[in-house]
């Protein structure tokens, strides 16, 4: 779709005035017919709003409505989507500003192919934190769990107890894989001894590849070592997830090392 829409617009004035398409005639009273519906569900979900604001409602409902079409016609795509061969996605084109606004994939998809789709539904969720977090099914991982928490909590408070003089430790308790741009070393954040815990670090937070050099590694520190807990730890402002959710907006295509790293990511993103 694209914004200021004449059609969509036309179609808008149709349905307030209370008039049907019908009325229109010739090809226009076709193309009006495929948008009425859009139309009027605007029209239902902003009954207040100024005409320009139902145009830009009505637009998007126009691409949602046009992604059903094509996939429930066509069982070839329909089938491409199940094995994730194909990716059916809806956007709105400025024509003042040249800036494409991305849609995303319909919101009703795995209804539409009549299939269960995994991995759509892990990304169109809405991730929410529990509100009591498990701290452990066991003893000695609600211990270590603790440890953690009362560390980082001293650490966020400037009231830390570890200092250079603290020995360093040989039977770490935990391994945390963290993102590589995080600042400060990570046995500080969580004020626990040199030692302590086994870090791995990694961009973006990749851990995982199977095979991978950096999942090789953990796994040898859980044979070795034999800790209660593995902590996956991400930051808050993150500039390859920025860079992963601008590749999803349509960015410019990164070099092959970022690639790497950004398909990884997007997932999430």
């Amino acid at each position: 779709g694209h914004t200021k829409c004449g059609a969509v617009t036309a179609a808008l004035q149709t349905v307030l005035a209370g008039a049907e398409t019908a009325s229109v005639g010739g090809s226009i009273g076709k193309v009006l017919d495929d948008i009425v519906d859009a139309a009027r569900e605007a029209i239902k979900q902003l009954p207040d709003a100024e005409l320009a604001e139902q145009v830009t409602l009505a637009t998007k409902l126009n691409v949602l409505n046009a992604m059903k079409k094509v996939v429930e016609n066509s069982e070839s795509i329909k089938a491409g989507i199940i094995k994730g061969d194909v990716a059916v996605h809806g956007s709105v084109y400025d024509i003042f500003s040249g800036k494409v606004e991305w849609l995303g994939e319909h919101p009703e998809l795995p209804k539409l192919v009549g299939a269960p789709l995994p991995l759509f539904d892990f990304k169109s969720a809405p991730y929410e934190t529990p509100a009591n977090p498990s701290l452990g099914r066991s003893a000695g991982a609600s211990g270590a769990l603790n440890r953690l928490l009362e560390g980082n909590d001293r650490f966020s408070k400037g009231l830390s107890a570890v200092d250079s003089t603290t020995p360093v430790q040989s039977d770490p308790f935990a391994i945390v894989v963290g993102m590589a741009e995080v600042r400060v070393p990570l046995e500080r954040v969580f004020d626990v001894a040199p030692g302590d815990l086994v870090v791995q670090r990694a961009s973006g937070g990749i851990a995982g590849a199977p095979s991978g050099t950096l999942q090789a590694s953990v796994e040898y520190a859980v044979a070795r070592w034999k800790p209660k807990v593995l902590l996956v730890l991400a930051d808050s402002d993150s500039e390859i997830i920025d860079a992963a959710i601008d590749q999803v907006s349509g960015g410019v295509i990164p070099t092959a090392p970022m690639r790497g790293v950004l398909d990884r990511v997007m997932v999430s993103a």
